[in-house]
C-alpha cells in the first residue's frame, strides 16, 4: 500500500519537473507612467535565444525583445497607448479574446513563418518571424504572461521560502 502510494506521488511530482524544460524563465521589470516604482512580470522565454535588447515604442515606453539565429523575435512592451508595437492590418485579421484581457491577433506573413502580438491592457507582447516547427513554443510563452498579476513569492520544498 505504501509502495503504491509512493508511486503515484512520484509519477504526479515527476512531470511538473519538466513542463518547462524548453523554456528560461525571466522577468520584465518596468516602470509605469508618472510612478516611480518598478513592477515585475514573470515570463518564459524559448531557449535559444542569442541577444536581448531593450527596445521601446515610438512614444518611449519600455520593453524587451529576444532575438533568434533564425530571425525570430519574441518581445514584451509596457504601452498605455492604444499603439501596437508590429503593424496589424485589422481589415484583414480578426481579433480574438486573450486570456489575459483585451485582444490578440495573429497570422502568417509573406515568407510563411508566424507573428502573432496580444493587447491586454497598456501592454503588447507576441512574436514575430517565427517557423511552424517553433510556433507552439513561442505561443506557449505569449499564453503565460499574464501582466498586472501579482508575483508571488517562489516556496522552496515543503512550502519554506526562498531567500
Amino acid at each position: 500500500m505504501l509502495r503504491t502510494a509512493l508511486v503515484i506521488i512520484i509519477l504526479a511530482v515527476l512531470p511538473s519537473c519538466f513542463l518547462f524544460k524548453d523554456y528560461k524563465r525571466r522577468e520584465f521589470t518596468y516602470t509605469r507612467t508618472g510612478d516611480s516604482t518598478s513592477t515585475t512580470v514573470a515570463t518564459i522565454v524559448p531557449k535559444g535565444y542569442k541577444r536581448v535588447k531593450e527596445i521601446a515604442d515610438s512614444s518611449g515606453h519600455q520593453g524587451l525583445a529576444y532575438y533568434y539565429k533564425d530571425g525570430a523575435e519574441l518581445y514584451i512592451l509596457y504601452t498605455p497607448l492604444v499603439d501596437n508595437y508590429q503593424p496589424i492590418d485589422t481589415l484583414r485579421h480578426i481579433p480574438k479574446p486573450q486570456l489575459q484581457g483585451g485582444v490578440f491577433y495573429k497570422g502568417i506573413d509573406s515568407t510563411r513563418r508566424w507573428w502573432r502580438e496580444a493587447q491586454p491592457p497598456s501592454f503588447r507582447f507576441g512574436y514575430r518571424n517565427v517557423s511552424s516547427e517553433k510556433e507552439v513554443f513561442f505561443d506557449s510563452a505569449v499564453n503565460y504572461i499574464k501582466p498586472g498579476m501579482p508575483q508571488k513569492r517562489k516556496k522552496g520544498l515543503f512550502g519554506t521560502k526562498k531567500a
